[in-house]
């Protein structure tokens, strides 16, 4: 008898057992969106014009979304999604580095089939967050609506194990999701020394171009917390919204006022009208036209970060801007090999080069910058070998923008002192290398004074 009742008791629990396994087993899922761009300024090999034209790396283009004036498909990195089915509805952050999301359902209640509404918000590692909305230049905790698109009746690989990607595109929308791709893509890539930021990406529909990230109110919370942007974003044109490295430029603008942990700019001026000068000068400003030092420390900086982003620091790379095609190691379009870069070489064309002398000082070109600071984050010297990281290169910016004696005219004697208090980085480094890259790019065109003049830089 007591053996029956053992056996009962047995198959009972056994099937206690089962029914608990049937109703908590789940199915998992894992689902990764691209988001379908186009860009306006992507290098392409076999295009003229978007690639370097002359010089060792003629036909080179930068590393990362190449061809991508075509239409490409991009990783959706850390991009925020809504899955729902009937009534039961949960959101979501893509991971960064795949733009893909895992989440489980139990097996008894769900078939295989979501809804996804997809927005154009996206989180970093570091949690830095980026929302692009549709009200530029409003400031604020949360500005305008974010835009979303769609995914209906989905269905989702379903897996009792490990989870098994179903690839998912959005592509409603090219100046919204190429914005949301580059911004994320930026801070997926450049996001070193800063965490727990806002960006709040505002596309102004009236206008292609106009982006900026200080006028009006946009730079006025950082200390809050919160970078704004305006990007221009027309329907018709060439939309700054769509241009990659633009998108990644403003990002940086607002990298460096973070780690600086200051409202607003930095002193700058336009009007460095100083003849002779072949480079244009005036009321605006572009990669190649001549202005005072402090436009070049400011706008070149802007510029890196975009570089970094879309090359990689093994590469020579290549940059491109408002229809400028440019090598990070060359003026002149990659030919340029002649020490003093744009500014010395190609501004000022009279004879003899003495009578530049006025033109030249506290003058810069935004590209010259550009390249002194590629020049210092990919530093290559037998003796001085030591490179600085992406934080770095933040607080050389951030420490020469706090320095109460910074000027219109005398960013690049401001930044050498500055340098010389990184103690992150070696003497030969900080004192002697960047002194000579500041040469070499043409720079270096305040007299300054030596920050450490007990090191001998002899060696360096």
């Amino acid at each position: 008898m007591l053996g029956k009742w053992i056996v009962a008791a047995l198959s009972l629990a056994v099937a206690l057992v089962a029914y608990d396994r049937e109703a908590h087993a789940v199915w998992n899922y894992r689902a990764c969106v691209r988001l379908g761009i186009q860009t306006t300024d992507s290098g392409d090999p076999s295009v003229p014009g978007r690639n370097i034209a002359a010089g060792p790396n003629a036909g080179g283009t930068e590393d990362h979304w190449t061809t991508c004036d075509n239409g490409c498909n991009a990783m959706a990195r850390g991009i925020r999604v809504r899955v729902s089915q009937g009534a039961w509805n949960e959101k979501f952050w893509a991971d960064p580095a795949t733009g893909c999301f895992d989440f489980s359902r139990p097996t008894n209640t769900t078939n295989n089939v979501f809804t996804l509404r997809v927005y154009s918000k996206a989180q970093d590692a570091a949690g830095n967050v980026l929302r692009v909305h549709d009200s530029p230049m409003t400031v604020g905790t949360f500005p305008g609506t974010v835009f979303s698109a769609v995914l209906a009746n989905v269905p989702l690989l379903k897996s009792s194990g490990a989870p098994q990607p179903t690839y998912l595109t959005v592509n409603d929308n090219l100046n919204v999701w190429t914005a949301t791709a580059a911004a994320a893509f930026t801070l997926y890539r450049y996001h070193d020394g800063i965490a727990n930021k806002e960006f709040h990406i505002g596309l102004d529909t009236t206008s292609c171009g106009g982006s900026s990230s200080m006028n009006g109110q946009l730079a006025t919370e950082i200390t809050q917390g919160r970078q704004h942007i305006k990007l221009g974003s027309c329907a018709v044109g060439n939309p700054q919204s769509r241009a990659k490295f633009i998108v990644a430029h403003e990002i940086g603008h607002g990298l460096g006022r973070f780690r600086a942990n200051a409202n607003g700019n930095a002193p700058w001026d336009l009007g460095n009208a100083t003849t002779p000068n072949a480079c244009g000068f005036g009321g605006s400003y572009s990669l190649t036209t001549k202005e005072f030092n402090s436009v070049g420390f400011k706008e070149g900086h802007a510029h890196f970060v975009a570089a970094r982003v879309f090359n990689n620091k093994e590469s020579e790379g290549a940059f491109s801007l408002q229809g400028n095609y440019e090598d990070l190691e060359r003026w002149g379009g990659g030919s340029g090999a002649a020490s003093g870069g744009r500014l010395k070489n190609e501004c000022c064309v009279s004879s003899p080069a003495q009578s530049c002398a006025s033109s030249w000082a506290n003058a810069g070109t935004n590209e010259d910058w550009l390249r002194f600071y590629w020049d210092v984050y990919t530093n290559v010297h037998p003796d001085c070998g030591t490179r600085p990281g992406k934080a770095t290169m933040l607080d050389l910016f951030a420490v020469t923008r706090n320095r109460a004696s910074l000027g219109t005219t005398n960013a690049w004697c401001e930044l050498r002192a500055a340098a010389a208090t990184l103690n992150q980085l070696p003497q030969c480094l900080r004192l002697c290398r960047l002194a000579e890259y500041g040469t070499h790019n043409g720079v270096d065109t305040s007299a300054c004074n030596n920050p450490d003049p007990g090191f001998d830089c002899s060696d360096f």
